[in-house]
């Protein structure tokens, strides 16, 4: 007898059948793999992936033996012998990824690690296991519709996706077997018919609810266009709504609809800033069953959704986890950073969700906030799982990005919306004024004119300074946003400015960008330190809202944005965000209006033409399309990074609950789960940040990488961690 694992405490005569193992994973990854029409080469992965078990080594050291063995060289070296230079290589790679992650395939000479190396390699006799296994002759992989541009693009894509298929087969089967308690917890079998009548019934009654006003009709029309829409096939899409239109319903009602009517298993919406990721979380609670919204950031604490005793809280907690490792949910809500990083990860705990992207709506909310550098991998990556993955993707946004140029031979995305250039003016709220060179003490007396106003500034250095300037004389009423804010604070500081701006009272409030898109606020004035138009049009989403503005003899009135170009030499950004600031200005200077849908499509026509390879600035589209299933997808992974790798997370003490947290840090089993637990209570710095604070001596190290502040007087309740900066643009918000 033949064994894949054993369990503590266990006879052996009850271990788990080597043979069983391979045949429950090779169902498994087939099931996953059927879903975009490769059940075949899923369950062929699945039956190879430990044929190195077989081996003698293997099997003593099930027994005691302390000799390490490598399982996973067998199944590859017979995979590429089998079948060959291209199937057997996808197979091959992973294979030898499955436990430690997909691996680069030439890697450092003489490490043993890389795909070539262990192809080589000699490994233990493992070929008892034609007495329990057998391989078909031929396996023909399914990938349609390949674009002969970008074809090892797309291989590379599909040795990842059937990877996926194999590790959460693997995962979930060796699960089953040591611990069948949690495979059973796993269950959420809630069809997405039933989830869309649910969603529905709500809407209506919603509907039902609003006063007739000429802003909810022209909801009314969005979402009217929305469900139309869901009836059209799978693809791409995109959903041009202007700000306060009601995109976040509208395109949730076109998921589920368009979900059912094409037998699609589950909804993703993804949302770039971890500042209103809860905020849309909790709106889809309220309109589906609470217990199958699965919320995945990195500042989620299941704990905090209940506010009821109806529910059985740590069974529902601990479906939640285990459905955040593989994302095997009716309706997900994440980061744009887990779902990006997760489509180009090497690790086999990112890449466990990838297959339960096929066969999906995916929703990609505040599109044009894709990171610049990595526009041309995600518009690829979404173009692969619409084209041969069965899924749908919308890219939802007032300010949609021109991506013409990149379907010049494919189908181009379609617009939902049946008349977006007159609804965007029927939505129109605000005017924008250009204020061209101004001081900050310009900007403060007009700031200190009004009773409500926001000003959106580029740097936290700026930021810092207005407040400062603002509060001199008294901070009431006056409020600082930053990302050197811990985000339970920054939290609970935008619950105050929305209650402050119910009342009569002073209310001004100078912000980072972390404020611009999403964040549910209104103010009849706000002021943008000049940037680009995407985001000169997100600021103007934060003014006038609800278009319910009016003069003192009770009629409408559209809420005022100014931009201004700052002279101070804190205030202005660089690299990249300097050319979005003078194209910015270029366009403000040439339209009437420019945020009319026609001057933000001249905008990005500019901005992505100028220099196209800074769409994929570490050229990492471009090294897998070159590469002929040689791919080094560890180092390329590593290369897509959404957040700066420079951040290093320092812990802010604000109770005794967050110390003992980190106390726990030095003897937990897991202290990653910790780390989870704390990232509400942690400030992401740069190095040189961090270099002034362990000069002071304010910080000290918990463990590699994570220090906590030890000095209290540099965290402020009004403007978060003290730090001298430099006019660095950062994007610190975004969170994994």
């Amino acid at each position: 007898m033949f064994y894949a694992h054993t369990k503590e405490g266990v006879p052996e005569e009850e271990w788990q059948p080597l043979e069983e193992h391979l045949k429950n994973v090779s169902r498994l990854a087939g099931e996953f793999a059927g879903k975009f029409g490769n059940k075949e080469m899923g369950e062929l992965i699945g039956l190879a992936h430990d044929i190195g078990k077989y081996g003698k080594e293997f099997q003593e050291r099930l027994k005691g033996s302390n000799k390490r063995v490598d399982h996973s060289s067998a199944g590859a070296k017979l995979m590429k012998q089998k079948y060959g230079d291209t199937i057997g290589l996808i197979l091959a790679n992973g294979i030898l990824g499955h436990h430690g992650g997909l691996k680069n395939f030439y890697g450092v000479t003489g490490s043993g690690s890389s795909v070539q190396e262990r192809l080589k390699q000699n490994v233990d006799d493992f070929q008892a296991y034609q007495s329990e296994i057998s391989f078909p002759k031929q396996v023909s992989p399914f990938i349609k519709d390949l674009q002969k541009s970008q074809m090892n693009f797309s291989l590379s894509f599909y040795t990842r996706m059937l990877f996926s298929c194999l590790v959460d087969a693997d995962f979930l089967d060796t699960e089953r077997y040591i611990n069948e308690e949690k495979t059973e917890k796993r269950s959420v079998n809630i069809p997405i018919p039933f989830l869309k009548e649910k969603f529905y019934a709500e809407l209506e009654e919603m509907r039902k609810g609003k006063k007739i006003t000429e802003l909810n009709k022209i909801r009314n029309e969005i979402l009217d266009d929305c469900i139309n829409a869901a009836k059209q096939e799978p693809g791409m899409f995109t959903l041009t709504v202007p700000t306060g239109g009601g995109k976040t319903l509208s395109s949730a009602a076109f998921a589920l609809k368009h979900a059912e009517e094409y037998g699609l298993e589950r909804v993703i919406y993804v949302i770039p800033f971890t500042s209103i990721i809860e905020q849309n979380a909790s709106v889809f609670r309220n309109f589906l069953d609470k217990e199958v919204v699965l919320e995945h950031h990195s500042n989620v604490d299941y704990s905090e959704i209940f506010d009821d005793e109806n529910y059985n809280r740590s069974l529902q907690e601990e479906r939640w986890r285990l459905a955040s490792e593989n994302w095997d949910f009716p309706f997900i809500v994440s980061t744009s950073v887990q779902f990006f990083e997760s489509l180009f990860h090497h690790k086999t705990s990112k890449c466990r969700k990838l297959h339960n992207m096929a066969k999906s709506v995916i929703i990609i909310d505040e599109a044009q906030s894709i990171p610049v550098d990595y526009f041309r991998m995600c518009l690829e990556g979404l173009k692969e799982l619409t084209r041969s993955y069965g899924s749908t993707v919308v890219l939802c946004t007032a300010t949609q990005p021109y991506i013409d140029q990149f379907f010049l031979t494919e189908k181009k995305p379609v617009e939902i919306i049946s008349r977006p250039s007159e609804l965007y003016l029927l939505c129109k709220r605000t005017e924008v004024e250009y204020l061209s060179e101004i001081s900050d003490d310009d900007i403060c007396g007009r700031l200190l004119e009004s009773d409500k106003a926001l000003c959106i500034v580029n740097t936290k250095k700026h930021a810092h300074y207005i407040y400062q300037k603002l509060s001199r004389d008294s901070d009431e009423g006056i409020y600082h946003l930053s990302t050197h804010m811990y985000p339970e604070h920054r939290a609970n500081i935008l619950k105050e400015i929305r209650e402050r701006l119910k009342t009569e009272e002073r209310c001004i409030v100078v912000s980072t960008s972390l404020i611009e898109a999403g964040v549910d606020i209104s103010f009849p004035y706000v002021y943008r330190s000049l940037t680009g138009i995407d985001s000169i049009a997100q600021a103007a989403g934060r003014c006038n809202r609800e278009g319910d503005l009016k003069d003192e003899w009770g009629n409408r009135i559209n809420g005022r944005v100014y931009v201004f170009e700052s002279i101070e030499k804190h205030a202005l950004p660089k690299g990249w965000m300097s050319y979005a600031a003078s194209l910015g200005k270029e366009i403000l200077q040439r339209y009437e209006d420019p945020l009319s849908l026609e001057a933000i499509e001249e905008y990005f026509k500019q901005l992505f033409s100028k220099d196209t390879t800074v769409l994929d600035r570490k050229k990492i589209f471009e090294d897998y399309n070159e590469n002929e299933l040689q791919y080094e997808f560890r180092e390329l992974s590593e290369r897509f990074s959404f957040i700066d790798s420079n951040t290093i997370p320092v812990i802010i003490p604000i109770n005794d609950k967050v110390e003992g947290k980190v106390s726990e840090l030095h003897y937990a089993k897991y202290p990653s789960l910790i780390v989870k637990e704390l990232q509400k209570y942690i400030v992401n710095v740069y190095e040189y940040e961090l270099k002034k604070l362990q000069e002071s001596k304010s910080v000290l190290l918990v463990q590699d990488g994570l220090y906590i502040l030890n000095d209290d007087s540099l965290y402020s309740e009004k403007e978060g961690l003290l730090v001298e900066e430099d006019s660095k643009y950062l994007n610190g918000f975004l969170n994994i």
